[in-house]
């Protein structure tokens, strides 16, 4: 059968003797859901919904490697499930994009420049100063055709936080209340991929209609040619030529900087502005987080955040999906003091949801 993953590789398939191995690990993971939560182990008529959202609650006790093996077992079992929600449940798996999706460039030996291109060379924050700074380089000085690209791409992603590669698949939708006159914006995140003949599935929703009348331009322009690009073969190629010119504009402006700025540096800067506005559930609804480590340890710090008058009119999650977040939160709180009270103690044993 083909790969359900939406980010495998084209006509990745799976055997018979691994879908048979992973619907083995979907069966003991929902006797585990059903033995955690006081379900009867015949009880098959449990919710697809909420048992997604408990296997995502304990992603961060698991090695990586783990939770590849978990998600895909619990795709391939749910499929077969019957349920009117079926679709809702998978969709929050293939919600669940692995970080890492801007992979670091590889080095060949030839000097500095490609080494300081390395992942541990980027920086995790994007100081407001520093790009005005770069706007305006790209607006009187750089004569790249890019230059224009790269402009909207930076406004794009600091107000929405995207990872460079979901803007291969966004829509951007506007409209009018007749009764208020009020124009609302919002910004559709989309699975590239179909995956088991269903359509594209909504990763998230950003309701952006407090935004600036300008950003929301940068925006629909990058959500458009993101998907055009896309659907002329060609995305990975234009990221990767945008990214090297922020890496070469970086490189004139700051020479003696030892990260340079990359476009997955406006996700950090995008995060640690909302972590100082929003609430943890709301925060990562917005970034496509539901219960993982990485956006308190690896994402947007709170002391890197801009001032709140730079920070200006910022995205909202919608209601829908922080219910989902803090629905998950609930089964880790949950998971964690059952362990306490068990005297399990390791690494993750954490009263603090890791939103």
């Amino acid at each position: 059968m083909q790969s359900p993953s939406a980010y495998a590789r084209e006509n990745t398939t799976v055997s018979k003797a691994t879908s048979s191995q992973y619907l083995n690990r979907g069966r003991m993971l929902i006797n585990r859901y059903k033995r955690e939560q006081g379900i009867p182990q015949d009880y098959d008529d449990f919710a697809a919904v909420e048992f997604v959202a408990w296997l995502i609650s304990i992603k961060p006790e698991l090695r990586s490697s783990t939770w590849r093996v978990y998600r895909q077992a619990a795709y391939h079992t749910l499929m077969g499930k019957p349920d009117s929600d079926i679709d809702v449940a998978l969709d929050m798996l293939d919600n669940d994009i692995v970080e890492g999706d801007e992979t670091a460039g590889k080095r060949s030996g030839r000097g500095d420049r490609l080494e300081k291109r390395t992942s541990t060379m980027k920086e995790k924050k994007f100081p407001k100063a520093e790009l005005d700074m770069v706007h305006a380089y790209l607006q009187y000085k750089s004569r790249s055709k890019l230059a224009p690209i790269l402009g909207d791409w930076l406004e794009a992603s600091i107000h929405t936080g995207l990872r460079p590669i979901e803007w291969r698949a966004t829509a951007f939708q506007t409209y009018q209340d007749p009764k208020s006159r009020r124009w609302y914006s919002w910004l559709y995140v989309l699975n590239a991929k179909a995956t088991n003949a269903r359509g594209n599935g909504v990763v998230r929703t950003l309701d952006l209609s407090d935004l600036r009348t300008q950003t929301l331009n940068a925006i629909h322009r990058v959500s458009e040619r993101g998907l055009q690009w896309q659907e002329e073969g060609r995305f990975d190629v234009v990221k990767s030529r945008v990214g090297k010119l922020l890496y070469t504009v970086g490189e004139d402006i700051f020479p003696r900087r030892k990260k340079h700025f990359s476009l997955y540096s406006c996700r950090h800067q995008f995060v640690a502005n909302m972590k100082s506005v929003l609430e943890p559930a709301e925060v990562s609804a917005l970034s496509g987080h539901v219960v993982t480590k990485t956006a308190r340890q690896s994402y947007g710090r709170s002391q890197s955040a801009w001032s709140l008058d730079d920070i200006g009119p910022h995205a909202r999650p919608v209601p829908d999906e922080v219910t989902t977040v803090r629905q998950s939160a609930d089964f880790y709180e949950d998971r964690i003091e059952k362990l306490k009270l068990a005297g399990v103690y390791h690494g993750n044993t954490s009263s603090e949801f890791p939103s």
